[in-house]
């Protein structure tokens, strides 16, 4: 008897741990609004949130991105989202930075959220389609970003209104406040530009592990 009252107990508290994981895994880290879970995406096989092309493709377990020296590839589909946190495993595979993008509205309209192996990271506002239609809203490093080819960063944005955090493997390295868009599609990019790093070079990046909540 005692055996089996030994065995119930542990699977309760089995049971119970899951649940507590299960019930992290649906809300936030980023609030005490635990907010809605609307993504949880492994990113390991195609999906309908992201398109498919040939410099954005899901390939060796990841959704990869890929752009020519002095190129720049956006990648953006699905849902629109206002108020959300958004959160994704970046590893820059090879050449310059990577990063996720949100409040697209497919127009040229949108905000990116900028990372570079160097350390390095910048948010732009674009406002058009042009080379040179948009502006540098905040640049600057982090300590909190694992330098380096092949490190995975967590890569973050939080946006409520007109409020935009910003968090690399949870830790905040910037709040700002902008009006200019409140809606739109997620996605990522790759840039092999060389704006952030001073050569340009071509430049692979994978994601995995999309989560999305919104509020």
């Amino acid at each position: 008897m005692l055996v089996v009252l030994v065995l119930l107990v542990g699977i309760g508290t089995s049971i119970f741990i899951l649940f507590q994981k299960a019930q992290r895994d649906q809300t936030t880290p980023y609030s005490t609004n635990p907010g809605t879970l609307a993504l949880n995406e492994s990113l390991s096989k195609p999906n309908n949130n992201l398109p498919t092309t040939t410099n954005c493709a899901f390939t060796g377990g990841a959704y990869r991105l890929t752009a020519p020296k002095g190129a720049y590839t956006l990648c953006t589909r699905g849902p629109s989202f206002g108020n959300f946190a958004f959160e994704v495993q970046m590893t820059a595979l090879k050449g310059d930075c990577g990063g996720i993008v949100f409040r697209d509205d497919t127009e040229g309209h949108y905000y990116l959220f900028e990372v570079c192996p160097n350390g390095g990271y910048a948010v732009y506002l674009y406002f058009g389609q042009g080379a040179n239609d948009f502006e540098m809203l905040q640049i600057g490093r982090s300590s909190a970003i694992k330098t380096g080819l092949n490190q995975s960063n967590l890569v973050a944005a939080m946006a409520i209104d007109q409020d935009i955090h910003l968090y690399i493997n949870r830790q905040s390295i910037s709040i700002l406040r902008d009006k200019s868009y409140n809606i739109g599609e997620i996605g990522f990019i790759a840039d092999g530009s060389g704006a952030n790093v001073g050569a340009a070079t071509s430049t692979e990046v994978a994601y995995n592990n999309l989560k999305v909540w919104t509020f």
